[in-house]
């Protein structure tokens, strides 16, 4: 599954404590999609901005934020 031809992850939070050697677990109801700058393309491996949403990558890129804002959307915008 590609958005718009390209890579994406979904960035999930929650948080998991114990007490008295009981678990619980709560997470937050909405997440947010990172997505890559360029269009998937399984022929360039080696091009880091296209197969890595990460921010402390994508910030290098030229299209960085060209087609979303700091390359994330809502899940609602999903």
């Amino acid at each position: 599954m590609l958005v718009h031809g390209r890579k994406f992850d979904l960035r999930v939070f929650g948080m998991l404590t114990s007490v008295n050697k009981r678990l619980k677990g709560w997470f937050y109801k909405d997440c947010y999609i990172r997505t890559s700058s360029l269009p998937y393309n399984n022929q360039n491996l080696g091009n880091r901005l296209v197969h890595l949403t990460n921010d402390a990558v994508q910030k290098y890129g030229d299209d960085y934020g060209k087609f979303e804002n700091g390359n994330k959307l809502s899940i609602s915008d999903f």
